[in-house]
């Protein structure tokens, strides 16, 4: 006895006949009446009571029913069971929006290439839902600039980012080695909303009686530096966020810095969000300084 030809009896019982079940397990009417009849044999007992249009199970074939519909449940069961185990879980890394794009996908690059059969899925978020889908478990580790907010929650400084001017290439600033934040009220800017420290840097230049002539508002980083690049102004950025067509220029006078962390869930025991959080910590950032 078979748990095939099993099957194709409880599979002949579910349709009430041949045809229509036959259909349902996609092989041929002949090859499971074969089937079934060689269950009856081995058996010693007729399972069904045919007609030309329907199979109706015997007492016996009743009590066969009975007796194996649980243990097929659990033959099922266990069978998905053994399969989810062999296809391993995605890491799930959120990653905060206004990070620089490039050090964030050779992290990923290099992370891939130590861990070839890891399967990756990436979000995109602020720091305020970044931390909200780490904490309901919906993402395994993220790199962001907030604090973690829980004590449940472990994280490692990765780097700290000065803030500096943007220019374009033939700027009259872009050969400085630096430059007060005076420079603000001569130029137009392009004021990225979305930056973490735009508050405080709103504030910094209140303080100062710096009043910026804005020429963009946005909260799309790359758009900030294309428009730099075009000419249209020039912008407060993270250090990391360099281009080939824009210059950066530090601050002289402005020491605002944001930190960058990687964080995850206290006590994880995964291992690819162990191997991710070292080396995110190992990762080589850029310009940014290390924060260790």
């Amino acid at each position: 006895m078979e748990f095939r030809q099993i099957r194709h009896f409880m599979a002949v019982v579910d349709a009430r006949g041949f045809t229509k079940a036959a259909e349902s397990l996609s092989i041929t009417q002949p090859a499971l009446s074969a089937s079934v009849s060689k269950l009856e044999a081995e058996l010693g007992v007729r399972l069904l009571d045919r007609s030309r249009t329907r199979a109706i199970p015997t007492r016996e074939g009743l009590k066969l029913m009975e007796r194996m519909t649980p243990v097929m449940h659990a033959c099922d069961a266990l069978g998905n069971e053994v399969r989810l185990a062999s296809t391993p879980s995605p890491l799930r890394i959120g990653l905060l929006k206004t990070v620089a794009t490039r050090p964030l996908a050779n992290l990923v690059r290099t992370f891939k290439r130590a861990n070839p059969h890891a399967a990756i899925s990436l979000f995109e978020g602020d720091a305020d839902d970044l931390q909200a889908r780490l904490e309901s478990s919906e993402i395994d580790a993220i790199i962001t600039s907030s604090k973690p907010v829980r004590r449940t929650n472990a994280f490692k400084y990765l780097l700290k980012e000065r803030y500096v001017l943007a220019v374009p290439l033939d700027h009259k600033l872009a050969s400085e080695s630096a430059v007060p934040l005076e420079v603000l009220k001569e130029e137009p800017i392009v004021s990225r909303t979305q930056c973490e420290m735009f508050k405080d840097t709103v504030d910094v230049l209140a303080r100062r009686r710096i009043k910026p002539k804005v020429a963009y508002h946005t909260d799309q980083d790359d758009r900030a530096i294309s428009l730099v690049a075009a000419g249209i102004g020039v912008a407060m950025v993270p250090e990391l966020l360099d281009d080939p067509d824009v210059a950066q220029v530090p601050f002289s006078d402005f020491d605002l810095t944001r930190t960058i962390s990687v964080q995850w869930k206290k006590g994880s025991q995964a291992k690819l969000v162990k191997d991710f959080v070292f080396y995110a910590a190992s990762h080589r950032w850029g310009r940014a300084r290390s924060a260790a």
